[in-house]
């Protein structure tokens, strides 16, 4: 069987079993009905060790430090942060709306393992290409507290990890 790679904000994602990714920035549930409507989404949801992995890619994050020094600087950065927020959202309220039958399975219809979603736990992962890794755990703080009623409401967790940690964890080539 291929393996499967996604390539992405200049990082290569895999190799992974197709059975164990759902291209969801590539569905046709988002192309056909979605993608024009305003909605964004993330890049894919990749079954891994048991969890399903909402993944959003970067190359690069602006510094949270210097968000203080202009108003517009400030605003570029809270821009950056509830784009991807709501990245997040739209992609775990897309593949739930799949998986409830109000859209067609598609491409998931082939994937079984993908379609048990009662039981696996669900990780938001941010991967930011250049981003050093004392920014990290700011971003990764912002992002549970804006994101704080999906990760309870799904029991789900959050982490913001650069190319590095990223390789380390086998996500990337």
């Amino acid at each position: 069987m291929n393996k499967i790679v996604i390539e992405e904000s200049d990082m290569k994602f895999g190799e992974y079993n197709p059975d164990k990714i759902f291209h969801i920035e590539e569905c046709s549930q988002y192309t056909k009905e979605l993608k024009y409507t305003g909605v964004q989404i993330c890049e894919f949801v990749l079954l891994h060790k048991d969890k399903l992995l909402i993944i959003e890619a970067k190359k690069t994050c602006p510094n949270h430090d210097n968000a203080k020094e202009s108003i517009k600087k400030f605003d570029k950065y809270n821009e950056y942060i509830e784009s991807i927020a709501m990245k997040f959202r739209s992609s775990l309220n897309l593949y739930a709306s799949i998986l409830l039958g109000r859209y067609e399975k598609g491409e998931l219809e082939n994937k079984k393992e993908m379609l048990r979603f009662s039981d696996r736990e669900i990780v938001f992962v941010l991967v930011v290409k250049n981003a050093e890794l004392d920014w990290l755990s700011h971003y990764n703080n912002k992002f549970n507290q804006i994101l704080s009623q999906e990760l309870k409401i799904y029991r789900a967790k959050l982490i913001v990890i650069n190319e590095e940690v990223a390789r380390k964890k086998n996500l990337i080539l």
